[in-house]
């Protein structure tokens, strides 16, 4: 699926109006996922091979935008907004029997969204109020079952959710905004999940169970060399990520003369989430003005919150089990830290209220292993990993 929703007002088109709204906007279904896909194999026989492959994919464009010298003159409220959601699952099970017998259960939801709403070069606004918005939103999630019975038989299942989003607010050059009071928000929410289950009951078997997910999202604010009378300017960028404590998320368990299985979860987050006020911007906050809060708010936030447990149980004459679980908040070709950042370059900047101007991470990120192994001879291994590296800072030019 790859949706493309634009919402525009021309280039030098004249609007006078009350109230305006204009909105792009994509919207998940109330109740299940917006694509969702289900493989189920099986194989029986002297020899029996199968794989049951499921994957999904969202391609999303969702943009708002006022043109290039478009006139904007209205007497209550201007809302500029973008929505973006889709959710998605993957499932797959796979259920073989014989005598030599392989089952192989791959599950994958991907997707990649931008996000996007603005105000583009020489455009002029006046209104009451202005607000511009862009909000995305992504659940993915990928389920597989790997099963295998007989004299010698293999089972692997693979769950993978991977999304890449960016999420962007911009203000061109000589744009032109006169309001009683601005609010610009830049919401982007993630949620991924894996779950896996995998059992092996043979003479000489294996199961195995990996689990990764992956989020790349971007969330931005540019204010160009634009002039601004407000009453109040609140700016704001949120970039969250979730990966929800659904129990075990990789469960693998086999019995065998010789046994070999592994469980495996991996989580990877990166974040870049800024607030530039570029070069040659006027900003005048005017607490006298009507509809004045006299606030000039500017906020860049990273929030992630991710779980993953893996949990192992091996039995056989000779078993080694290992079960390990991985989440890394990094950039992870890089291992630089995830930014939440404001930067103000050389900008006419005044307030008669008080001014602020933050960035800051918040986080909770648990990892968790179990493995339990049991027989005449037996090694149980697990290794964890939370690996959380973030940078905060305003810059301010000299």
């Amino acid at each position: 699926l790859a949706p493309t929703i634009t919402a525009r007002i021309g280039q030098r088109a004249e609007v006078a109006a009350g109230d305006l709204t204009l909105s792009a906007i994509l919207l998940a279904p109330a109740s299940g996922p917006a694509a969702e896909a289900t493989a189920t194999g099986a194989a029986g026989g002297l020899i029996g091979v199968n794989a049951a492959v499921a994957s999904t994919h969202i391609g999303a464009d969702v943009q708002a935008i006022v043109d290039e010298d478009a006139v904007v003159d209205v007497t209550g409220s201007v809302t500029i907004q973008a929505t973006g959601q889709t959710e998605q699952e993957a499932t797959t099970k796979a259920v073989v029997g014989g005598v030599l017998v392989a089952g192989a259960a791959p599950a994958e939801a991907t997707a990649a969204a931008n996000v996007a709403s603005g105000i583009s070069n020489g455009a002029r606004i006046v209104a009451a109020t202005l607000k511009i918005l862009t909000t995305g939103s992504q659940g993915l999630s990928a389920t597989a079952t790997g099963g295998s019975g007989g004299v010698i038989s293999g089972a692997v299942a693979t769950a993978t959710t991977r999304t890449t989003s960016t999420n962007g607010i911009t203000v061109g050059d000589a744009v032109s905004i006169d309001v009683g009071a601005l609010e610009i928000h830049a919401q982007q929410t993630n949620t991924v999940n894996g779950k896996i289950d995998t059992t092996n009951a043979a003479v000489v078997g294996a199961s195995g169970g990996f689990s990764n997910n992956v989020v790349d999202a971007g969330v931005s604010v540019e204010v160009g060399a634009a002039e601004i009378v407000a009453g109040g300017v609140v700016v704001n960028a949120v970039n969250r990520t979730r990966k929800d404590d659904i129990g075990t998320n990789v469960s693998s368990g086999s019995g065998g003369v010789v046994d070999a299985p592994a469980a495996f979860g991996t989580t990877g987050i990166a974040h870049d989430t800024g607030i530039l006020l570029g070069d040659g911007a006027v900003i005048a906050v005017n607490s006298e003005r009507p509809n004045a809060s006299g606030l000039f708010q500017v906020s860049a936030l990273n929030d992630v919150q991710a779980v993953d447990k893996t949990s192992l149980n091996s039995g056989g004459v000779i078993s080694v089990a290992k079960a390990q679980s991985e989440i890394h908040v990094r950039d992870a070709a890089t291992g630089d830290p995830i930014r939440a950042g404001v930067s103000v370059g050389d900008v006419d900047l005044s307030a008669t209220g008080d001014i602020l101007l933050s960035a800051m991470t918040t986080g909770d990120i648990d990892a968790y292993a179990q493995a339990r192994t049991y027989g005449a001879s037996g090694a149980a291994e697990g290794l964890t990993v939370a690996d959380f590296r973030a940078r905060n800072a305003v810059d301010l030019e000299d």
